[in-house]
C-alpha cells in the first residue's frame, strides 16, 4: 500500500480506489510571503493543452523517511507535465517541477498557473 499525505492508495492491481485519513497535509499557509490573487476560482476545466496547470505538493511516507513529490497537472489533458522529489519540501522542488513542464510543454504566454497558498 502507497501512503499519500491526504490519501491512502490501495495499490493492487486493479484497485483505484482512495479513501481519506486524517494525517494533515503539506501546505504551509502560516507564512508572510505575497499571495498570488486566486484566478482559477475552482474552474478546473479548459478549452486546450497547456493553457491551465495546477501543481501541488504531497508527503510519501518512506522507511527512510518522507520523500516529497511536486507535481504540475495540465487541467485540459489531465496530465502530469513535470514533477520533481527530494527530501525537503521547499521553493526548489516546486520550482523543479515547474521548470520540468515548462522544458517539456513550451506553453505560450498566458498560461495559469495555479498552486495553493503555501509557502513553496
Amino acid at each position: 500500500m502507497w501512503t499519500q499525505t491526504h490519501s491512502t492508495f490501495d495499490a493492487s492491481p486493479g484497485n483505484q480506489r482512495a479513501t481519506q485519513t486524517p494525517s494533515g497535509g503539506t501546505t504551509e499557509s502560516n507564512h508572510s510571503n505575497p499571495v498570488a490573487p486566486h484566478l482559477l476560482n475552482r474552474d478546473f476545466t479548459a478549452s486546450a493543452p497547456n493553457t491551465k496547470w495546477v501543481t501541488d505538493i504531497t508527503a510519501i511516507e518512506t522507511a527512510e523517511g518522507d520523500l516529497y513529490l511536486a507535481g504540475v497537472v495540465d487541467i485540459y489533458s489531465r496530465m502530469v507535465v513535470g514533477w520533481a522529489m527530494g527530501n525537503q519540501r521547499d521553493e526548489q522542488l516546486g520550482t523543479s517541477a515547474l521548470m520540468m513542464a515548462v522544458v517539456r510543454r513550451r506553453p505560450h504566454p498566458g498560461l495559469l498557473h495555479h498552486s495553493d497558498r503555501g509557502s513553496q
